[in-house]
């Protein structure tokens, strides 16, 4: 299926907001992306609603128990706002696409799948190809709460 805004290249993101296909970053911060049409949104949300509770759940890549970390960066509203931002969601779920489905990557060790997410992420911070400041600084913020407990839990 081809990139709804410029017809030319096949779709590889799908907008989070209006479910909108497109191939590139530029495609979707086109005039053409606009997200003024509600009712399309609102059947894009119902339609992935029903997908999702007719699918089969995904395997879980994460360890079945949450970590401690996890558990205090899910109660951090800071954290929790920058979930909210499309561009985090759209490299989050591209980072564990490239994770789980072998398809995009034609590694079947997983060791090998976390080398690619690795050197995707690489690329999306600060210096790398796709450089994002602000996914950088989300991986920033991730880093320095994780580091900070960290120190504060040795020291007690």
């Amino acid at each position: 299926m081809n990139c709804e805004i410029c017809t030319q290249n096949k779709f590889k993101y799908k907008c989070p907001k209006c479910g909108l296909k497109y191939c590139s970053l530029a495609c979707y911060k086109s005039e053409s992306h606009k997200h003024t049409d509600l009712e399309k949104s609102n059947n894009t949300e119902k339609k992935e609603e029903k997908v999702e509770k007719d699918s089969e759940p995904h395997p879980n890549p994460v360890r079945e128990t949450t970590s401690p970390e996890l558990t205090k960066l899910s109660q951090d509203p800071k954290f929790l706002e920058y979930l909210k931002e499309p561009i985090i969601q759209v490299n989050l779920h591209i980072l564990f696409e490239i994770m789980q489905n072998v398809s995009l990557t034609n590694e079947y060790n997983r060791d090998g799948r976390l080398e690619i997410a690795n050197k995707k992420l690489v690329n999306l911070r600060s210096g790398g190809l796709e450089e994002n400041e602000y996914f950088d600084e989300f991986c920033e913020y991730i880093l320095d709460k994780l580091y900070n407990d960290d120190k504060a839990n040795s020291k007690n």
